[in-house]
């Protein structure tokens, strides 16, 4: 008997109307005013993110999804003094989505994710001296999302999301902090 529950459940899930593999393409900008000065001693301005995710929808209600970021600023400050050079983030979700819908083409969704980041101090000069590269693996990351979609057609959906990405300390980097907003397109095969 419990097999044929499950058997039933599996089927439901993976053969219902709107349930599917998806591919999303996302690209932005992060929040700066003009320095940021995060608790890590260092400012950043000039930020944009790339993404790809790829995951599974659910009834058209849920999602899961795997999601690489990739974020880069330019650093104009650290340790006090002006500086240049890159940070660099990538970071690797487990991101899950409730998809609340109305009786238009637009659909709202709330989203919890979290997962690892490598964070890369990069090409730094300081008081006109090179510096060592800082590279930090490892650092858990979470992250809050908002989002609001525009579905073009049943495969199609454009959407427009906030973030709040957060990563713990580790070492001598201590806990970021990034506000994102992001534009993307999903593909539901």
């Amino acid at each position: 008997m419990k097999k044929i529950i499950i058997l039933v459940f599996l089927n439901i899930l993976l053969f219902a109307k709107d349930s599917g593999v998806y591919l999303e393409l996302e690209g932005g900008g992060l929040v700066n005013n003009e320095i940021e000065k995060d608790n890590n001693n260092y400012g950043v301005t000039n930020s944009y993110e790339a993404n790809i995710n790829i995951g599974y929808q659910f009834q058209k209600k849920f999602r899961v999804e795997y999601e690489f970021r990739y974020i880069k600023e330019d650093i104009i400050y650290f340790n006090n003094y002006k500086a240049t050079g890159d940070a660099i983030y990538n970071s690797n979700m487990i991101n899950g989505y409730y998809s609340a819908y109305n009786d238009t083409k637009m659909v709202t969704s709330f989203g919890l994710g979290a997962g690892i980041s490598n964070v890369s101090l990069k090409n730094m000069t300081q008081l006109q001296q090179p510096q060592a590269d800082i590279n930090i693996n490892g650092v858990f990351s979470y992250q809050g999302i908002l989002g609001v979609g525009y579905m073009y057609n049943e495969n199609i959906t454009f959407s427009f999301k906030y973030k709040y990405f957060s990563t713990l300390k580790k070492n001598q980097l201590d806990a970021l902090n990034k506000n994102i907003f992001s534009i993307g397109v999903r593909y539901l095969f």
